[in-house]
């Protein structure tokens, strides 16, 4: 990530906090990408993502938490991906499903109940998939999936909000779809140029997620599974 962010130089920085430093350059890197041939990075620079003085940093800002959750949503960034074991169940209408379990705290919108010992068992090599419900911060199943037994043992995409965690590839694609978001706000042909950004988040990054998540998971049942659209409703 550091390489990318490099691309950005100059930045004039009074804060203090190292997150909000790494926001304003990942936001320089992706207002980078909106100029096109023939125009220069510093067209659209700025100095501070937290400059209320400034509409375009404004602007980002607004629409920074929208398009980080949106992108996280689409396919396992490795950095963005945790396990965990649900623990105990809670009390709470099920329908017809056995079991019932909170979500942990920080989870977003992308989940995949296991096996536990998948990880080192011959039996359970591979993933296998567990039929399961999402309501409401909830997971729903018929199957104890931990090691003890007892409980769901999940894969998840959690709310990533330290930017210096980004992988490479999360930050490629983040930075793609944010310039995207902001270019009808900065160009004349603010619509053209979003329609070409969009075109490249999908096509260069978001099928290269998936094509990992597929090929390191083995299911491909996930691969593809939440579109831009498919995630506005989750968070």
């Amino acid at each position: 990530m550091s390489t990318i962010l490099n691309l950005v130089q100059e930045i004039y920085w009074v804060g203090t906090d190292d997150n909000r430093l790494k926001l304003t350059l990942l936001a320089n890197y992706a207002l980078s990408k909106i100029g096109g041939a023939g125009e220069s990075v510093g067209d659209y620079r700025i100095q501070n993502i937290d400059d209320t003085t400034n509409k375009t940093a404004v602007a980002m800002l607004e629409i920074w938490p929208q398009v980080r959750k949106e992108v996280l949503c689409r396919a396992w960034w490795t950095s963005a991906t945790k396990y965990a074991d649900l623990g105990a169940e809670v009390d709470v209408e099920r329908a017809n499903w056995k079991y019932a379990f909170n979500l942990p705290s920080d989870y977003l919108g992308k989940v995949m109940q296991l096996w536990q010992d998948y990880h080192s068992s011959t039996k359970h090599k591979y993933i296998s998939t567990v039929d399961k419900e999402v309501v409401q911060g909830r997971l729903f199943t018929n199957t104890l999936t931990n090691s003890d037994g007892d409980s769901a043992y999940i894969k998840y995409i959690f709310d990533l909000d330290v930017v210096s965690k980004f992988d490479p590839l999360l930050t490629e694609a983040i930075s793609n779809k944010w310039a995207a978001e902001m270019a009808t706000r900065l160009r004349a042909d603010g619509g053209q140029r979003r329609a070409e950004l969009l075109e490249e988040y999908e096509r260069l990054v978001l099928d290269v997620a998936d094509g990992i998540d597929a090929s390191q998971t083995g299911d491909d049942d996930y691969k593809g599974a939440y579109s831009a659209l498919d995630v506005r409703d989750t968070f």
